[in-house]
């Protein structure tokens, strides 16, 4: 392997490990930062125990229909049935604060893929 590919490879390496360097990358190449997750930006002071799907899904930042499917894949803790069903805020957020991983976001993946395949036509092999 090429020393340019090397270096390359090791960027990539430590732009996986620390999200500052990340951040201050993406600002350099103009792509913008990561977007937060947005569970952790809730509100965890509670005013209603319960709320509708159009205000949870206000709460989160989403749409209405993004908040149908979460329930759909049971994902949210709701309670009544038919036309009055509410989500109980609190035990949602603290299910969806322990399902949330950070992970690479698409723009990374897509970033990543198309420098080794830089690297790879500069030095003639793969990885």
């Amino acid at each position: 392997m090429s020393v340019i590919a090397n270096v390359i490879a090791l960027v990539l390496d430590e732009l996986e490990r620390d999200r500052t360097l990340l951040d201050r990358a993406r600002h350099a190449f103009g792509v913008g930062t990561a977007s937060p997750n947005p569970v952790d930006d809730c509100q965890y002071n509670v005013d209603n125990k319960y709320e509708t799907f159009t205000q949870f899904a206000s709460r989160l930042g989403v749409s209405r229909r993004h908040v149908a499917d979460l329930r759909a894949r049971g994902q949210l803790v709701v309670v009544g049935a038919g036309r009055a069903v509410r989500v109980d805020v609190a035990a949602t957020l603290d299910r969806l604060q322990r399902q949330a991983q950070p992970g690479p976001d698409v723009v990374d993946l897509d970033a990543r893929r198309r420098a080794r395949a830089a690297a790879e036509r500069v030095t003639g092999k793969r990885r």
